[in-house]
This record gives C-alpha cells, structure tokens and sequence, in this order.
C-alpha cells in the first residue's frame, strides 16, 4: 500500500513549486560531501550522483536534504516541479537556460513561483 504523506511534513516543501509534474523519490548513493537541500545533480558515470555545475547540460536529479561529508546516501527526486530560487549548483550559481532545458527531457521542471503563489 501507497504510503502517504503530510505536506506540511515534509522537509524539501520549500522547493517544491507545483504539483502538474509529480514528485519521484529515492535514496542514491552521492560523493561524499557537504550539499545544501536544493543541490542539483548528475549520475557520474559510477554510479554515485554528484553536483552539477550550472554551465552543465545533464540533470538526473535534485537533493531533497542537507548532508554532511559522511553522508553516502542521501534523499533525492527524479522528476517534479521547483522553484528557480530554491536550487543551486555546484559553483554556488542558479541553472543556466541550458540546464533548465536539458532537465524538462527527465521531467524536472524549474519555476519562478509556485502554483499556489499564482492567483
């Protein structure tokens, strides 16, 4: 049975932006290191998921937690829609318009509201 959650519970609520795209979860191995909620990232090629910077054109899936350098595997989402404002990239900048498009082909949408914001 489908477990069910109670929005106001969940941590990366803040990100979230709409909900037209659902959001898939799942625990991934990451690159050691210390990522804030928000962080974007791509499989490496190994198998573990690192950041992106925002110049890249490859998105896989986007941190939904805060880690520590001891984390190894960590909370994210493959699909969904976020707020512009609530993500980053490795080089502490926003996604570029190329990497903003290239994450619409794995069904992560980047707004500059929330659906609820709009009226």
């Amino acid at each position: 049975m489908a477990k069910y959650f109670n929005e106001s519970e969940l941590s990366y609520k803040t990100l979230l932006a709409g909900t037209q795209q659902p959001v898939v979860t799942d625990v991934v191995k990451i690159t050691p290191g210390e990522y804030v909620l928000g962080t974007l990232l791509a499989n490496d090629g190994s198998g573990n998921f690192a950041p992106v910077a925002s110049a890249d054109s490859a998105l896989g899936a986007v941190l939904l937690q805060d880690t520590t350098a001891d984390d190894k595997k960590v909370l994210v989402a493959y699909t969904g829609e976020f707020l512009i404002s609530g993500v980053i990239c490795s080089d502490k900048k926003g996604p570029s318009d190329a990497l903003v498009e290239a994450a619409k082909s794995v069904n992560i949408y980047f707004r500059k509201q929330s659906n609820k914001e709009v009226k």
